[in-house]
């Protein structure tokens, strides 16, 4: 089936989004934050297994999360031999690994559309954070599974997954690059980290239940995320 590389359709009733897997296409569709496969593959019936266990553990992540994963249980539902899943994939780490490779994906998606538009240093910041912060809430399981500490250790140089963490760090620079007065590099990457360490934590404390009521008593949630992001941002001029 020839798909276009970069297919999107954006509407009030969902996003289209055909997502790259190490050259072949997995097709999705979010409806009110929820991510849905377009109808179940069959291609690893002619070699494609690889594709059809990637989409299919993607789904019990996005719904159950990790935890559930099983490649024996994938193998039953897929209809292939126990053994099989673990030609491509020889552990479910492993899976995990191209199930977050997805998710920087989708992510990566969100950060160009508001590449796309023209805003002032101050909005791209605000709706950086916000997308940012709408990912993790709308895809708890996902996140969790993308910012997974096991699997970053292992996100080396040259391996998808850390090549798909690279690629988000790079555009948030460089959609920040014109933003930035700052022109001494070391100093630029200090405050990149600062960034990262200020969503993400956020991000982290709220899917895991850890901001209490006590801490956020007499406190809107847009305000909590606008302090959030103005900290986030602070070497922004």
């Amino acid at each position: 089936m020839a798909v276009e590389s970069d297919v999107r359709q954006l509407s009030s009733i969902g996003l289209y989004k055909l997502t790259q897997v190490s050259g072949a296409y997995i097709s999705f569709k979010i409806i009110q934050g929820q991510i849905h496969t377009m109808g179940k593959i069959n291609a690893y019936h002619h070699g494609s297994l690889r594709l059809a266990l990637i989409q299919a553990a993607f789904q019990v992540v996005e719904k159950k999360g990790a935890s559930t994963l099983s490649l024996r249980d994938l193998a039953q539902d897929l209809e292939v031999s126990r053994g099989a899943p673990y030609r491509h994939f020889p552990d479910k780490d492993a899976l995990l690994a191209a199930v977050a490779v997805q998710g920087y994906g989708l992510l990566n998606d969100d950060l160009h559309v508001i590449n796309a538009g023209s805003y002032s240093r101050y909005e791209i910041t605000e709706r950086l954070g916000h997308a940012f912060f709408s990912f993790a809430h709308m895809h708890p399981y996902l996140f969790q599974v993308m910012f997974d500490p096991l699997l970053l250790s292992k996100a080396d140089e040259g391996t998808e997954l850390g090549k798909a963490v690279e690629d988000i760090y790079t555009n948030i620079a460089e959609l920040l690059g014109s933003s930035l007065t700052i022109t001494d590099e070391i100093v630029k990457r200090k405050h990149l980290i600062a960034m990262w360490s200020a969503l993400y934590g956020y991000a982290h404390l709220k899917n895991a239940h850890m901001l209490k009521p006590y801490m956020m008593s007499g406190l809107e949630q847009g305000e909590i995320e606008a302090a959030v992001i103005k900290a986030a941002f602070s070497f922004i001029d």
